[in-house]
């Protein structure tokens, strides 16, 4: 398996937030590659805190924004990600960084990272 920086985690967190993935699409993904999961809650959290991403859950019909707090919480162990009812989004904050920040990390990289279906291998 292939090792991640912490830019190139930030990045694939960022991707699924875009994509509004499901949390336990956060342990999918991350299975591919090599990285512990205290790195992927470390840079999750690092960007909730930041006011990159959130999270939102779904009750019945209605759509619930968590708050940061309870996004961080939620995020706090690896346990927590696996759900399906709760979405990673980006907030307007995140949005406006995922059209123009380059998140440390070269064009060719993002596309390796992107379409990469077996973590390298």
């Amino acid at each position: 398996m292939e090792d991640l920086t912490k830019h190139e985690i930030q990045y694939l967190i960022a991707l699924s937030a875009s994509e509004e993935a499901m949390l336990i699409e956060i342990i999918w993904e991350f299975k591919k590659w090599a990285c512990e999961q205290e790195e992927v809650l470390e840079n999750l959290s690092g960007l909730i805190k930041d006011n990159t991403i959130l999270i939102y859950k779904h009750e019945g019909k209605e759509v619930l924004d968590l708050s940061r707090e309870q996004s961080l919480n939620l995020v706090s162990e690896w346990i927590g990600l696996e759900r399906r009812d709760h979405m990673l989004y980006l907030t307007d904050e995140g949005e406006k960084r995922w059209e123009v920040d380059d998140w440390g990390i070269t064009t060719k990289r993002v596309r390796h990272l992107m379409f990469s279906n077996s973590g390298g291998n």
